[in-house]
């Protein structure tokens, strides 16, 4: 069992937090200061140390470093909590030798992430040897892409940023402060990081070391941040024409011919009915924000909508329908003139469209028994065809 040790003076916060811990199999000692924190590291030998930054001694960065490079020490993780943002804060504590920084409020999952992870890390060291590691990691709700260029920037730093949001990786150069280069995809210097300063969720890992690549981005830092405010500004301004960043579209008809742009293929080959709008910004290959004008252009034009299993999961809780005819009923209504707005829709073009001659095979009508058919298709999506079945079975 991986032991922890948690410096607390207050001793029903240390009890509550033993309690947090003991049923994820950790065993946790709790020491009320630095110093006798200091004289369990040898006799308990624990794993990983955490402690509350807002304490008294941990304000004093000679002491925590004396704790952090004392000999039994040097080997175990020091993870800070705090209810802090400050910049300053941050680097003064990653510079003493604390290796992660947890804000708080925070959810348990999240610690016994971030604990599990330097567990590996401390796994390697002692299986592969030392492997110098100077950095601090997090997640960008927590700290965003400005805050961790202002905070290298601050101390004069070169480092390397390594952002990730779900299986996309980026890179943000650091050398004595200065934005150096940047990568992610098919993006390099500053596409790339103007790319990377959109992200506002994922997580990210700081590692201080030399640079030594050849630069690509030559704009000062001021004007860097700057640029990316107003970037992070056009984001939240374009997102607010469309639903949730987790909605999952569907295509519900078919575009003319001068509705196609450059784009638009790109954007509908990520469209199947699993993606959503966050899997599809990570997965194109556009400029996110050119990919997000392209995605409201097709949700307006009505190409794009909700996908009705989205939209089911999003208004059902849990046996929801059983015990609520109305949510089955709403849903149902939805469904049935959201069938017939593309039906009207597609005949409403078809008469606002003048037919010219070379479209006129396009466009001819064959008689049948049971009615007149277009050649040209009127494109439903899966669930509503699924409804129509369901409905006439």
């Amino acid at each position: 069992m991986n032991k922890i040790l948690f410096i607390e003076p207050d001793e029903k916060l240390a009890a509550e937090f033993q309690n947090i811990m003991e049923p994820e199999e950790f065993e946790v000692n709790s020491a009320d200061s630095m110093e006798e924190a200091q004289n369990l590291l040898e006799s308990y030998s624990p794993q990983g140390v955490i402690f509350e930054a807002r304490l008294p001694e941990s304000g004093s960065i000679s002491r925590l470093k004396q704790l952090r490079e004392s000999s039994p020490a040097q080997d175990i993780f020091f993870i800070a909590l705090s209810e802090e943002s400050d910049v300053n804060k941050r680097v003064n504590l990653i510079e003493s030798g604390v290796d992660d920084y947890i804000q708080k409020p925070f959810e348990v999952e999240e610690l016994l992430f971030r604990i599990r992870m330097l567990l590996r890390e401390r796994k390697n060291f002692i299986e592969n040897g030392p492997v110098k590691f100077y950095g601090f990691n997090g997640l960008l709700s927590e700290m965003n892409v400005i805050d961790l260029i202002q905070t290298l920037e601050l101390g004069k730093k070169s480092g390397v940023i390594v952002l990730n949001r779900g299986a996309i990786e980026g890179k943000i150069f650091i050398k004595d402060g200065v934005v150096w280069d940047a990568a992610v995809g098919p993006f390099k210097g500053e596409p790339a990081l103007y790319q990377l300063v959109l992200w506002m969720d994922g997580n990210f890992s700081v590692t201080f070391q030399k640079i030594h690549q050849e630069q690509g981005i030559f704009s000062p830092v001021q004007e860097v941040i700057q640029r990316s405010i107003q970037l992070i500004d056009e984001k939240e301004r374009l997102l607010a024409h469309l639903p949730s960043i987790y909605t999952i579209f569907e295509q519900v008809r078919d575009l003319f011919p001068d509705e196609l742009y450059e784009v638009t293929n790109e954007i509908l080959s990520h469209v199947d009915d699993v993606h959503t709008l966050q899997d599809i910004l990570d997965e194109t290959t556009l400029d996110e924000l050119d990919a997000l004008r392209e995605i409201i252009r097709l949700y307006q034009l009505g190409v794009l909508r909700e996908s009705v299993s989205y939209r089911l999961s999003v208004q059902q809780e849990p046996s929801s329908a059983e015990q609520n005819p109305e949510v089955e009923q709403d849903l149902e209504s939805t469904l049935i003139s959201r069938t017939f707005d593309a039906i009207q829709n597609f005949f409403n073009q078809m008469a606002a469209s003048e037919i010219r001659q070379s479209d006129k095979d396009e466009y001819e009508t064959v008689s049948k028994e049971n009615g007149i058919v277009f050649s040209r298709k009127l494109a439903l999506s899966r669930s509503e065809l699924q409804f129509i079945k369901h409905k006439l079975l």
